[in-house]
């Protein structure tokens, strides 16, 4: 992600006091994380400084970022394949089917918001 993050943001750089953007506008950027790591381990493996760190880089070039996460994810359909200890394999199945399902609409309206305001944007843009 990083050298993704490096050739996105590189040609927009300006080598001032204090650092600029050369890009001419602003517009809504996000991440989206997916990760095995529950939520309550964040802080222990520093997560949120990097997405902190993610966010203001895109808030500098671009203008906005936020960042959507979504924690202890089901990584395998069949657990009993895998060696796999760190975690409770029936707890990850039962959060998909509860957390993931009672979320799932207030992600698509985000994203569904996220979307329309950039493809109005786009459009003013190109008049």
């Amino acid at each position: 992600m990083r050298s993704f993050m490096e050739r996105l943001l590189f040609p927009y750089l300006t080598y001032t006091r204090p650092p600029a953007s050369l890009f001419g506008r602003q517009i809504r950027t996000a991440f989206i994380y997916t990760m095995n790591v529950p939520e309550e381990m964040i802080e222990q493996v520093s997560y949120d400084v990097l997405f902190g760190q993610n966010e203001g880089l895109l808030t500098r070039m671009f203008g906005h970022a936020e960042t959507l996460c979504a924690f202890a994810t089901l990584q395998f359909e069949d657990y009993g394949k895998m060696v796999f200890e760190y975690f409770d394999p029936a707890e990850r199945i039962e959060r998909r089917k509860t957390v993931f399902r009672r979320t799932a609409g207030r992600r698509s309206s985000w994203a569904r918001a996220w979307f329309t305001h950039e493809q109005e944007q786009t459009h003013r843009d190109l008049r």
